[in-house]
């Protein structure tokens, strides 16, 4: 297939109608640096996650998909939550951190949201 296809687990609908609160994380290969350098940023990495950081799907759309959907299942199949998988250092730059980035969205709405509220709390002290 061109562009190769990756996928594990459950689909997004599939996802969708067993998961409350699931959470998609996507990152694109037009932003991902080794995939520009290689000059093929065509693509996708998507995760879907529990509201607390259990992957039950994955897939990858773009070059190396069959190889990089690997990380994911292992990551599945050894119980390691998506926040793991965004700690994770690797190696600059390599297509895996595709996987690295689409999992930084975990903490992404938990970021907002307490950023937010430090914001408010910031604007009813100076107003006082």
């Amino acid at each position: 297939l061109d562009p190769e296809v990756g996928h594990i687990g459950w689909t997004e609908a599939e996802a969708r109608s067993r998961v409350p609160n699931l959470k998609i994380l996507r990152y694109s290969m037009a932003d991902l640096d080794r995939a520009i350098t290689e000059r093929q940023p065509v693509g996708f990495i998507k995760l879907l996650a529990t509201h607390k950081g259990k992957l039950v799907g994955g897939h990858i759309v773009g070059p190396n998909a069959g190889e990089l959907i690997q990380m994911i299942q292992l990551a599945m199949s050894n119980g390691i939550p998506v926040g793991k998988l965004s700690q994770a250092i690797r190696v600059y730059p390599t297509m895996v951190e595709g996987i690295e980035r689409a999992a930084d969205g975990f903490y992404k709405d938990r970021f907002d949201g307490v950023l937010g509220k430090f914001m408010k709390w910031v604007a009813r002290r100076s107003l006082g």
